[in-house]
């Protein structure tokens, strides 16, 4: 018995639905989506402030609070102080660098590098919501 297939691909076609400004949106909205879970929580306010832009080729996800960039790297830096009335603070104009003490998270599951834990346990959820995304356009 000889079976034969025949397909067919448009390849400008599939290019065209990738090289597009809505593709990328989605696929860092659904990024941002499946990263929540992960994003270090007291108030929830670093995960809410987030800024996501867009072209033809890729987008970017930015955690705009002065806090994200240490919250990510899971490292204190400092000079900072201390008050019960305020908590913690640096003073402002003073160039602040890594003090090697690392951050305890409250919330369970979260932590440093939150993008690096969504891509290991849930990257397969975003190609899937990408290639239904694909599907319906």
């Amino acid at each position: 018995m000889k079976l034969s297939v025949k397909t067919e691909i448009n390849l400008p076609k599939c290019i065209k639905k990738v090289e597009n400004k809505q593709f990328w949106e989605f696929a860092a909205n659904e990024y941002r989506r499946l990263m929540a879970r992960y994003v270090p929580k007291d108030s929830g306010t670093l995960e809410q402030s987030v800024k996501i832009r867009a072209d033809t080729l890729s987008a970017e996800i930015e955690y705009f609070q002065p806090y994200a960039h240490y919250q990510n790297e899971g490292e204190a830096m400092g000079p900072s102080f201390y008050s019960p009335d305020y908590g913690f603070w640096s003073p402002p104009g003073k160039k602040k660098s890594y003090t090697g003490k690392k951050l305890h998270y409250k919330t369970p599951g979260t932590g440093a590098h939150w993008e690096r834990q969504a891509a290991k346990n849930d990257k397969h959820k975003l190609i899937e919501a990408m290639q239904g995304y694909l599907e319906r356009i």
